[in-house]
C-alpha cells in the first residue's frame, strides 16, 4: 500500500526521547512504517504519532511534523 510513498518528518519525531533519554530513532521509525504498510497512509501516520507519543510519554521536547504522500496513477502522458 505504501509503494512509492514519500515520508517527510522533522527531527522532533526521531529525536523524541523517553525517560531514559533514548531517542525514538530512524530505525524504529522505519520498522514501524514497514509494519504499518498495509494500513494505508492515514492509519500509518496515526500509528507513527501514537508510537512516538508512547515512547516519550506524550511529552514532545520539539516540534513534530509528519507528511506521508503517495503519487496517484496519472492518466496523462509520462513526463521526462
Amino acid at each position: 500500500m505504501l509503494d512509492g510513498a514519500l515520508l517527510m518528518f522533522t527531527d522532533g519525531i526521531t529525536e523524541a526521547s523517553n525517560s531514559l533519554d533514548e531517542e525514538f530513532g530512524c530505525e524504529r521509525l522505519t520498522e514501524l512504517l514497514v509494519s504499518a504498510s498495509g494500513d494505508g497512509l492515514e492509519k500509518s501516520v496515526h500509528a507513527i504519532v501514537d508510537a512516538v507519543e508512547e515512547h516519550c510519554g506524550g511529552e514532545f521536547q520539539d516540534d513534530a511534523t509528519i507528511v506521508l504522500i503517495r503519487p496517484t496513477p496519472s492518466s496523462g502522458p509520462e513526463l521526462g
